[in-house]
């Protein structure tokens, strides 16, 4: 019998519930692998490893566990381990789960000799969250589905795209790693990567940074992150014959960047206003015309229409093109400043003190 506290093992399993599969594709995958002081879970396709003091050496279910263990009043906890079930006991309360042998768990954490080791500065993860807005769900093109990471000569760079938008974070600081890496991580490592470095201060230089590894062979691509001393994360890269030439792609626009606004305050709620309009089967249902210091904004849908003039301090280059609001909406709250690019159908965005740049593509009036 073990007794444990109910509490620390809820915080456990909240931190790697996210990595169990949703559906019994495989049953082991929705299940929490206890043994070796450690809980693991693992979706087939990235996995976590948290350190947990425990005597259990079995694979639990991990929705029914966490339902289970939320409907205890009790935090002291008894768990009897028997051959092919586990006992919770708590106050007056008991509950029995099936279980599996930690053996047939098809997962561990793979062997990181020879792996590129990166200190990765906690710094540039608000730029990688910021990139998870361009990032696609579209599984016929796999690379849209992550974010690129790319470091050489002291630079580190996150590209993402959706198709519609672009995303770039730059950082460039003595606190890059001095090597030459480029890799695709798939966009649901990355939001479970911010979630877990949420808490890490920044201020305290052992903690400031988190280490991973990319494996060094192209017939075996995986990343693995140390977070912390009691929390490592797994995911398998994305791997595509060529890879888009963001740098290039860039490059196009970046000579027309050259005339910032602060961004209103009225622009998020002009466009808040729109996104209420339109459904999502409206591609471009939102008319931006620049006249003089003025942008004048039309939304029409078969739910209403809306009008709207947005003033700046400076001219604004003429033009006009037609965008769809939901583009804007999901960055405006976090951008300081934008760039009307007619001549380019595209609308581009700056944030993190100038570090990340989003580009909107649009439609010309003619098209």
């Amino acid at each position: 019998m073990t007794v444990i506290n109910k509490l620390e093992l809820e915080a456990t399993l909240a931190m790697a519930a996210p990595f169990l599969m949703s559906k019994s594709f495989a049953p082991i995958l929705t299940h929490f692998c206890f043994g070796n002081n450690t809980v693991v879970a693992f979706n087939d396709l990235q996995a976590i490893e948290v350190k947990y003091k425990n005597d259990l050496n079995c694979a639990l279910p991990g929705g029914l566990l966490i339902k289970l263990l939320g409907s205890l009043q009790n935090n002291a906890l008894e768990i009897v381990q028997k051959i092919d079930e586990t006992l919770f006991k708590s106050g007056k309360s008991k509950f029995k789960l099936p279980t599996l042998p930690s053996e047939d768990f098809i997962f561990e954490m793979p062997d990181t000799t020879g792996c590129e080791r990166i200190r990765l500065p906690l710094d540039v993860i608000s730029g990688l969250s910021n990139c998870l807005v361009s990032t696609s769900h579209d599984l016929a093109k796999p690379e849209i589905n992550g974010i690129r990471l790319i470091i050489e000569k002291g630079v580190l760079e996150f590209f993402s795209t959706d198709s519609i938008t672009l995303s770039r974070f730059k950082y460039s600081s003595t606190n890059v790693p001095k090597c030459s890496i480029d890799i695709i991580i798939p966009a649901v490592f990355c939001e479970q990567l911010i979630r877990l470095t949420k808490t890490k201060p920044t201020d305290v230089e052992e903690t400031a940074f988190v280490e991973i590894l990319v494996s060094a062979h192209s017939d075996n691509l995986f990343l693995v992150a140390e977070i912390d001393k009691n929390v490592t994360i797994f995911t398998r890269l994305i791997d595509v014959e060529e890879k888009m030439n963001f740098k290039d792609i860039i490059s196009e626009y970046e000579d027309c960047l050259t005339d910032w606004s602060i961004i209103p305050k009225e622009f998020i709620n002009i466009i808040n206003r729109a996104c209420i309009l339109v459904s999502p089967e409206d591609k471009f249902p939102t008319q931006l015309e620049a006249k003089d210091k003025s942008i004048f904004i039309d939304t029409q849908s078969s739910s209403g229409r809306s009008d709207d003039i947005l003033e700046f301090d400076i001219d604004i280059e003429p033009g006009r093109l037609k965008i769809n609001p939901e583009s804007l909406k999901r960055v405006l709250n976090t951008m300081s400043h934008v760039s009307f690019i007619f001549p380019k159908n595209c609308l581009a965005f700056t944030g993190c003190n100038g570090n990340f740049l989003h580009i909107v593509g649009a439609k010309g009036m003619e098209d």
